[in-house]
């Protein structure tokens, strides 16, 4: 692909798969626009930086905000550009990232300097996590139900651990309730 104004082309060097991966494959995401190409949980490096380049250097290890957002919009507006009215997520209303090259708008690039690839590709799915347990405003105190410990799971029970609340556990994986355990 080529790299326009304000662009960063990636080499794709991870990739994680989420369920809506998942539904997208087997025809069950009434989300997406067909045909597409999947994926947002990445790891990337930076193969060309584009121009304006923010600091950014062939080479550099980043992961990118899958959403695309108007700017404009009351969600937009309000800071939650996940919601915005036009948004248009990788995999979804816009190619996706399994692939080996990409390019994505420079605004969307997150710097990862310092994790392993395997760490950088959970960034997204440990944010959603975190996300939730900032939209529920879970506080010391607390007392707060995960159902379910996969990667998006772990990220909300290590964001509500992280407030000071107790926190339990579900999963009909033992295997899954067993890496909870190991986090704390």
């Amino acid at each position: 692909p080529k790299v326009g104004a304000g662009e960063v082309l990636l080499r794709v060097l991870s990739l994680g798969l989420c369920g809506s991966d998942l539904a997208t494959f087997r025809g069950q995401n009434p989300m997406v626009v067909y045909p597409i190409i999947p994926g947002h949980e990445i790891a990337a490096e930076i193969v060309a930086p584009g121009e304006p380049n923010a600091g950014l250097t062939p080479g550099m290890l980043v992961t990118v905000l899958p959403y695309t957002a108007c700017g404009s919009c009351p969600s937009c507006r309000a800071g939650s550009r996940n919601a915005c009215r036009d948004n248009r997520t990788m995999g979804v209303r816009r190619p996706g990232a399994a692939t080996e090259l990409i390019v994505v708008p420079v605004q969307d690039i997150v710097t990862a300097e310092g994790l392993s690839v395997d760490q950088i590709t959970c960034i997204e799915p440990l944010a959603v996590g975190w996300h939730a347990a900032d939209r529920a405003r879970v506080a010391r105190g607390d007392v707060v139900l995960a159902m379910g410990c996969g990667v998006v799971g772990l990220g909300a029970i290590a964001a509500c651990a992280f407030r000071g609340a107790e926190v339990i556990a579900v999963d009909i994986d033992d295997a899954k309730l067993e890496r909870a355990r190991r986090l704390g």
